[in-house]
């Protein structure tokens, strides 16, 4: 597997079809592509196609926030989700935090690579996808 940063030609409409899985509403291929020209990127890849990927939005000095983390179900438990992780926390570089917010299912995967549970508020527009 190897690890590209900020590539976004290289996530195509085909590949979109294998992520967001479990979302309520899925992210429109669109909306994604204007997402990954916000947002530091890196994609894994596995036998040239894109398995997984992690986003972030950061000031690269105090905060960065992760949005995304996805990886294909059928390359899921194989500890790509922890690369990427540790990739973009090593691309950020060493600030003071980085937040994200996950479904319940998902705290211990996100406690096993370090991170802490804290309080917390959302408000989420399934409209706006």
């Amino acid at each position: 597997m190897d690890l590209v940063l900020n590539s976004p030609a290289l996530y195509e409409a085909s590949s979109h079809e294998s992520f967001f899985v479990g979302w309520p509403t899925k992210p429109e291929y669109s909306i994604v592509k204007n997402h990954f020209a916000a947002a530091e990127l890196i994609f894994a890849i596995a036998d040239g196609e894109v398995v997984g990927l992690i986003t972030a939005l950061t000031d690269k000095v105090l905060f960065a926030f992760i949005p995304l983390l996805e990886v294909r179900s059928d390359f899921q438990n194989q500890g790509i989700g922890s690369a990427l992780l540790s990739a973009m926390e090593s691309h950020i570089g060493s600030i003071y935090g980085i937040d994200l917010v996950c479904d319940p299912e998902l705290v211990s995967f996100y406690r096993s690579n370090g991170f802490i549970e804290v309080s917390g508020m959302v408000k989420r527009d399934r409209q706006a996808l």
